[in-house]
């Protein structure tokens, strides 16, 4: 079980493999967070994971499907377009604009949620 005070599983999935070996390095790097030994894909997540994708991998229907299993959605946008913002997060996701500066998207996922208490089981 993770020690919800200090540690947040952050599961990456993305068909880029540039993208995701960038994201996991630099999410290991902050120990704050863990990343799960898993292969990547949404058939891992449970209610309570955290996910960061994109809006080649995952649309907004599916988004609106992972949150309503319980699921926090990261999107992370190659190209910020509002049109892409307002339905995403309609659909209950964060979106952040994917920027060579990464503190935008950690203080996203630093940010807890109130009524949900994030575990994993290995």
């Amino acid at each position: 079980m993770l020690d919800t005070m200090n540690e947040v599983a952050v599961h990456v999935v993305t068909g880029d493999r540039a993208l995701k070996r960038a994201l996991v390095g630099r999410i290991r790097r902050d120990p704050g967070f863990i990343i799960p030994a898993s292969d990547g894909s949404f058939d891992d997540l449970v209610a309570g994971d955290l996910v960061i994708t994109t809006p080649a991998d995952c649309s907004p229907a599916f988004c609106a499907h992972l949150v309503s299993d319980g699921v926090r959605v990261v999107i992370l946008a190659p190209v910020e377009r509002a049109s892409d913002r307002a339905r995403y997060t309609s659909a209950g996701a964060d979106y952040v604009p994917m920027l060579v500066d990464t503190e935008p998207l950690f203080a996203i996922l630093r940010r807890r949620p109130a009524a949900r208490c994030v575990t994993a089981a290995g």
